[in-house]
């Protein structure tokens, strides 16, 4: 998974000292019905903005806590990234913004039956929320009700940067509130284990590669399923922690009609090694 070796000293030592905000008591919501008949969202912390919406404000002290709605029938491809943090590669992302904002992924399993429905809105936010405290009183129970108003079952929330682990578990909380059932990809297990979101599965990739690789759709779909297996099958008590690797999710043993395995394709799809990424020798701690 993603790992604190990936930034430079300065960052290390910030990310070391930085105060994360612990969720208590954690929110539990089950899900109410079988995934295939769920309504699912997605909440991305990788700053996208629509033709025509604002761009996020990378100069508001502590990071800009509002959000954008972005519509079910958005073009991936032409989503504008506006993410304030440079200590994370964003190469991968300006590629194929499926890494961060899996919708036609999202898409495709709807059409298979794998979900019951793509939401008609998803949550876009800026992730380098340094100071989350208007994100937590504000902005997050805002955006929450508005999934709630169009009757989401389930939301999977995804980070790029250090400080975006923190952001989504926050934002996570707010919704499993709201009565909706998260599961929050995370880079950092040890942020993980310090916010305590309701659900997490800690991916083995570095930040700014949350699904793996771009133009993997195929990759980027075993992610989805990972997260899909821990909203179904993991039954608390809360926090629920699990890592995708090897063994986890277990596969499925028979395809549906009785057969051979559906795939012998490995679940965790390779990407690019960890290693320092640009910016990270800058002083900014975010």
């Amino acid at each position: 998974m993603g790992s604190t070796r990936e930034f430079s000293l300065p960052i290390r030592l910030f990310l070391k000292a930085y105060p994360w905000r612990r969720i208590q008591p954690i929110p539990w919501v089950p899900l109410s019905k079988p995934l295939s008949q769920c309504r699912v969202a997605l909440a991305t912390s990788a700053g996208f903005s629509a033709a025509g919406q604002p761009p996020f404000d990378d100069q508001v002290r502590g990071g800009d806590a509002t959000f954008r709605l972005l519509s079910a029938d958005t073009e991936v491809a032409t989503l504008q990234e506006n993410h304030r943090s440079t200590v994370f590669d964003r190469s991968g992302l300006h590629r194929d913004r499926n890494l961060a904002f899996p919708l036609d992924r999202l898409r495709e399993m709807a059409a298979a039956g794998r979900i019951g429905s793509v939401a008609p809105q998803h949550l876009s936010f800026m992730g380098s929320q340094t100071a989350p405290g208007r994100l937590i009183r504000d902005t997050a129970p805002v955006a929450a009700a508005r999934l709630r108003a169009d009757g989401v079952d389930a939301a999977v929330l995804i980070p790029v940067c250090p400080v975006c682990n923190q952001t989504v578990a926050l934002i996570a909380a707010e919704l499993e509130r709201q009565g909706i059932a998260t599961v929050c990809l995370m880079l950092l297990r040890e942020v993980a284990e310090k916010v305590r979101p309701p659900r997490a599965l800690c991916v083995p990739f570095r930040h700014g590669y949350p699904l793996g690789q771009p133009d993997d759709p195929d990759g980027q779909a075993r992610v989805l399923e990972a997260a899909f297996y821990v909203l179904e099958h993991e039954n608390g008590p809360a926090p629920v922690l699990r890592e995708l690797k090897s063994g986890y999710p277990p596969p499925p043993e028979t395809s549906p009609d009785g057969g051979k395995p559906q795939s012998t394709t490995p679940l965790i799809p390779k990407v690019p090694s960890a290693g320092r990424t640009q910016g990270e020798t800058g002083p900014t701690p975010r």
